[in-house]
């Protein structure tokens, strides 16, 4: 199942490309919103357009500041794109839908 992912303005644009080959609805804030612009405005949008938060920004894993957000998290702001990408569609396996997602998940990479 597909999920309606916003990406974070840390996030390779190309990202948005290799989800959407993966069947999922995505876009990069720079494209909905702009780039710079506040943490707070990042997450009413995703509320809003009931998207999940694709980042390496650790504000977003406060939920005092961001509540009523679903946070992709990973650590690694070198990983390729289509990685990035492999690793979000390999969570439809385990969440079929969005809406089981918890509101935070930590995205980590395979070895070897």
């Amino acid at each position: 199942m597909a999920y309606r992912i916003l990406c974070d303005e840390n996030v390779d644009p190309h990202t948005v490309q290799y989800l959407e080959r993966e069947g999922h609805e995505a876009i990069h804030v720079g494209q909905a919103l702009a780039l710079g612009v506040d943490d707070h405005e990042v997450a009413a949008y995703a509320h809003e357009n009931e998207m999940v938060i694709l980042t390496n920004d650790t504000d977003f894993l406060d939920p005092s500041l961001h509540p009523d957000r679903t946070v992709l998290f990973y650590t690694n702001n070198r990983i390729p794109a289509y990685e990035l990408a492999a690793l979000v569609a390999e969570l439809t396996e385990y969440y079929p839908s969005q809406n089981d997602l918890p509101d935070e998940l930590y995205l980590a990479e395979k070895n070897g």
